[in-house]
């Protein structure tokens, strides 16, 4: 409480976050037992903490984030509630005018993507996804890397007939993609 208080007097943003569970979700996943009413806390903390990681290196606040967390049962729905701050605050300042007065203050958004990381990087922790994520992407830069060692043994009419196709390929990479 003495740091959040701190932080809001050295001008730092207060973020304030809910991640709700569907209880069925919880059930399936093997978190929440609805017999003996046990619900696996370590498993939602976990993943909180994975998320408040993604947080503060997307929004490059590792070095002064500070935030908590509380798991409520007050609902129909399990949740956790998240606050964050900052010890000095590192927002971009913004100029304000109201009522004919202009002030500065923090920038308070964050971006859509960093608020998409923190849902994927929470869900995928908590859903078991995240060692599956990590072994597929393993295994895509190995194979980025055979391709490029491949490459380095490529013939000089092979190069050519590569390039070739790269040529015919749409100009927006996105639509390179198998399906588009």
């Amino acid at each position: 409480k003495k740091q959040f208080s701190k932080a809001e007097k050295n001008g730092s943003i207060l973020f304030k976050d809910v991640v709700s569970f569907d209880t069925a979700d919880l059930i399936e996943a093997k978190i929440y037992n609805p017999e003996t009413k046990e619900l696996d806390r370590k498993k939602l903390i976990d993943a909180g903490r994975k998320m408040m990681e993604k947080m503060g290196s997307s929004e490059k606040m590792n070095e002064t984030m500070l935030w908590t967390g509380m798991v409520h049962y007050n609902t129909n729905h399990f949740h956790i509630h998240f606050a964050t701050g900052e010890m000095q605050n590192t927002r971009k300042m913004m100029t304000k005018k109201e009522n004919g007065f202009e002030y500065q203050q923090p920038r308070g958004m964050r971006p859509q993507s960093t608020i998409d990381d923190m849902k994927s990087t929470f869900a995928n922790e908590i859903f078991g996804r995240g060692e599956e994520l990590a072994r597929a992407s393993e295994l895509r830069n190995k194979l980025v890397q055979d391709i490029k060692s491949q490459l380095s043994s490529t013939s000089t009419f092979e190069m050519k007939l590569m390039n070739e196709i790269r040529n015919e390929l749409p100009e927006n990479k996105k639509n390179w993609t198998y399906g588009s």
